[in-house]
């Protein structure tokens, strides 16, 4: 009676719908997890690229004259870009013919 059952209607075995729940949830418990696995993954894997992809490009200032100092080059930044905040300011190598000094910020 009950491998009949089974064989010709088995959706209406209380056991089968149990299975199949444990099943579904189980699947997509595993399958979230496995999701986080692969993304946080291709993160590490490609943080270079990304972080790459995402940083600002520092601004170039090259100045034609006498170098500024870190506080001038910090003010002239803050003129030019009002909105934007300074993050850094590196005084480049003078002992070539054209060093740089930059001044990086973030919007």
């Amino acid at each position: 009676m009950l491998w009949d059952r089974w064989m010709r209607a088995p959706q209406t075995l209380w056991v089968r719908r149990a299975i199949f729940q444990i099943h579904l949830w189980t699947g997509i418990g595993i399958g979230l997890y496995l999701l986080m696995i692969c993304l946080t993954g291709s993160v590490l894997v490609y943080r270079n690229e990304l972080y790459r992809a995402f940083s600002p490009e520092p601004v170039i200032v090259v100045g034609s004259g006498e170098s500024l100092t870190p506080d001038a080059l910090t003010a002239a930044t803050r003129r030019i870009y009002p909105d934007d905040e300074v993050t850094n300011v590196r005084m480049g190598d003078h002992t070539e013919p054209r060093g740089r000094d930059f001044a990086q910020r973030r919007r």
